[in-house]
């Protein structure tokens, strides 16, 4: 049999598939006439909102150690191709899904794009790469689809940033999926709008790099890098280094203020079940893999707040920490 996974949009919540004419939602019971047949169904195609809870719940299943939450504690017995978007997926999570028979097809965009604008379009001579770089291509946004102008990346004056994987700018796109403007709104739309020489530019208010063969790699949402001492740091490269860590379960870090460095990077992280490492274990963790000042300065654990389609609410984190500035000492 086959299970033919529906599309759904950012706003029709987490995403749902068809299986032999009955809906399901990850996490939920499998229909009781599948159930029957005794074996697992040929899944075809997952298009999801972030890759968060939904997909850590289907990985879980496929877990040897894990509980049984759907129809087998094994790999896939057959490629299951997933298309993910809405929250950069860690290289660490790729990694795993593909040990799991789950190939990942990277989608990036936003509304104003009209969903994905951009595809990780996977290179076969990728396929000869060791497996870690493999994780880390298909972590990356991409490039744009064939609805679309190549996208761009420029600094603040508008031009292009370098081809060299390190230089950021802000990722702009262009092309027949991208809106015209928002609705009786001249001043937002003028705001998104970054005039070049060859004409308007959507401003995506994303961070991003591109690499020497021409792939786009967001960084971070403007709005989120943490400016510490005057160093930018990127919340998502401390996330997902953060993420390899075999007990982190998701990680969120967002600025905290601080009277002398501005802000400090502060980790929210949620376990994985059994794991209880220590808030150093983790600091000490990050400072092993990135330059210390990108260490997260304190670890809180507990769940996130989310949106309805999975996506963490940093807003929340951030005035939760502003709340709590002048109840604790700087946390520098």
């Amino acid at each position: 049999s086959q299970a033919r996974f529906v599309p759904v949009n950012q706003s029709q919540g987490p995403g749902g598939m068809l299986i032999e004419g009955a809906d399901f939602t990850p996490g939920g019971e499998l229909p009781p006439a599948l159930l029957e047949t005794g074996e697992p169904p040929t899944l075809v195609w997952w298009n999801i909102p972030p890759l968060t809870t939904e997909l850590v719940l289907l990985v879980s299943a496929f877990d040897p150690q894990a509980p049984p939450v759907l129809w087998a504690a094994a790999p896939a017995a057959a490629p299951v191709q997933v298309a993910v978007g809405g929250a950069p997926p860690s290289p660490s999570l790729l990694a795993r899904l593909a040990e799991l028979n789950l190939h990942v097809t990277h989608l990036y965009g936003l509304t104003e794009s009209y969903g994905p604008a951009v595809i990780c379009d996977w290179r076969p001579e990728w396929d000869a790469l060791p497996a870690a770089e493999q994780a880390r291509r298909k972590a990356r946004q991409g490039v744009a689809n064939v609805a679309c102008a190549p996208l761009r990346v420029t600094d603040a004056a508008g031009w292009d940033v370098p081809a060299d994987g390190a230089t950021p700018g802000e990722v702009l796109l262009r092309g027949n999926v991208v809106m015209l403007g928002y609705y009786r709104d001249p001043d937002a739309t003028a705001a998104a709008t970054l005039q070049r020489p060859d004409g308007a530019w959507f401003r995506t208010g994303d961070v991003g790099v591109v690499h020497p063969d021409g792939y786009m790699e967001v960084r971070d949402r403007a709005k989120d890098v943490i400016i510490s001492g005057g160093e930018n740091i990127a919340s998502i490269e401390v996330e997902q280094t953060l993420a390899r860590h075999p007990g982190v379960l998701e990680a969120a870090v967002v600025g905290a203020p601080d009277e002398f460095w501005g802000e400090v990077p502060v980790a929210f992280v949620a376990l994985r079940p059994g794991a209880s490492p220590s808030e150093q274990e983790l600091i000490d963790f990050v400072q092993g893999a990135l330059a210390r000042f990108k260490a997260p300065k304190q670890v809180i654990f507990g769940g996130l707040p989310k949106t309805s389609t999975g996506k963490i609410q940093k807003f929340a984190l951030r005035e939760r920490l502003r709340a709590e500035a002048g109840q604790r000492p700087q946390v520098s």
